[in-house]
């Protein structure tokens, strides 16, 4: 079973990810998608390293899927690898870290 991380950049009508192979040293870009219309017409599409389709699906004109709905759609199709994957990280990409960050930094629990 090979070591995963997922990273999500999430946006006001889009969520957007990528999925990396933990190697020794390094990372492995193994594959990424996108779910975006969250609010209109959501569309979901996955492609691999390569770039070929691995996963795609939208949802009629008019459906509200939400963040929640992405999520939980997202985390079907990820389950999918389950048997080949454990995930031991999950990463997001916060675009706007104020006057506080100007760098990368390790979300953590208040204290």
């Amino acid at each position: 079973m090979a070591d995963v991380i997922l990273v999500l950049n999430a946006g006001s009508s889009s969520i957007k990810f990528s999925l990396f192979l933990v190697a020794s040293d390094s990372l492995e870009f193994r594959f990424r998608g996108q779910i975006e219309g969250l609010y209109t017409a959501p569309r979901f599409a996955a492609k691999d390293a390569a770039g070929a389709t691995i996963g795609a699906q939208t949802w009629a004109e008019g459906t509200r899927l939400g963040h929640d709905g992405a999520i939980d759609h997202l985390i079907g199709f990820l389950s999918q690898y389950r048997k080949d994957y454990r995930l031991i990280a999950v990463g997001h990409r916060v675009v706007h870290g104020g006057l506080e960050f100007s760098e990368p930094a390790l979300v953590t629990a208040p204290r």
